[in-house]
């Protein structure tokens, strides 16, 4: 899911261009930013549209991290598709990221990529 920024400048696209680097690399990626909110009470706050919030956001920046997978997985993947089980990979993660776990824990062949 792209960051509902707006007018993104030079800086920016450089910056999501980063992003799909760490995605493709295997590594978690989170994107940082901030808008700035009148005073509200707790009500007020809770009334707010959930587009209301997350859109006109500054980015201030991407980072990439390692989440490793624990020992044995892709092993204990392996196993299982051996025996005649079908195997699933669901995540919330960008497509770039779920399928270099995929072929790290043996789900996904290289060759083939994820829709």
């Amino acid at each position: 899911m792209e960051p509902r920024c707006i007018n993104l400048d030079e800086s920016d696209k450089m910056t999501l261009d980063d992003l799909d680097d760490f995605a493709e690399q295997g590594l978690r990626t989170l994107v940082y930013g901030y808008k700035e909110m009148p005073n509200m009470s707790e009500t007020e706050i809770e009334e707010l549209l959930v587009e209301e919030v997350e859109s006109n956001i500054t980015m201030l920046g991407v980072t990439g991290v390692e989440d490793l997978l624990q020992d044995d997985v892709a092993k204990c993947i392996i196993d299982f598709k051996e025996g005649g089980c079908k195997v699933w990979i669901l995540t919330g993660d960008k497509g770039a990221t779920a399928n270099q776990i995929g072929i790290s824990c043996g789900v996904l062949s290289p060759k083939r990529e994820i829709c």
